[in-house]
């Protein structure tokens, strides 16, 4: 190939990666918008929600942990018990045996409000993947978690 023809592959590529950076932001938006409406319908936003799904599959769990388990970064994990807490969701238990160690467990209140999201917020997320076949559906998903791989490994390093 000479100079001239690897340019233009060169700045084609390009062009196609930033094609697809803007697909996938307005991919994200036009799922995060119909998405925050859903959960505020609850009184939730999608954070909020995302702590309640991290607790709601497991046990009470140590604070500094969560975050790490979120979909998405949430700068003050604190902040964001602290308004689950204040709600009557979730409840802090110190650590009996370090006192250093505080857990966060969903609250009785907290398991009735993820009971009462989750049926509608399945129907929800089918409703939005409708124009997609299972397989494509599955392709996506390969298709995210390969670009995503490499993108999260430079964060952990970071």
């Amino acid at each position: 190939m000479n100079d001239v023809a690897a340019s233009r592959s060169d700045r084609s590529r390009k062009v196609q990666s930033e094609d697809m950076l803007l697909a996938l932001f307005r991919a994200h938006e036009a799922v995060a918008a119909p998405m925050a409406a859903f959960f505020k319908e609850f009184g939730l936003t999608s954070q909020q929600y995302n702590v309640l799904r991290v607790l709601y599959v497991g046990e009470k769990m140590p604070l500094q942990s969560i975050g790490g388990r979120l979909i998405t970064r949430v700068p003050d994990v604190s902040r964001l018990i602290d308004r689950l807490s204040s709600a009557g969701l979730v409840q802090r238990v110190r650590c009996t045996q370090d006192k250093r160690v505080v857990f966060v467990e969903l609250t009785e209140l907290g398991r009735q409000k993820m009971a009462e999201v989750d049926p509608p917020l399945l129907s929800k997320v089918a409703s939005l993947a409708e124009p997609l076949s299972s397989e494509e559906q599955e392709q996506l998903i390969s298709l995210l978690e390969k670009l995503r791989g490499p993108l999260e490994s430079e964060e952990d390093t970071a």
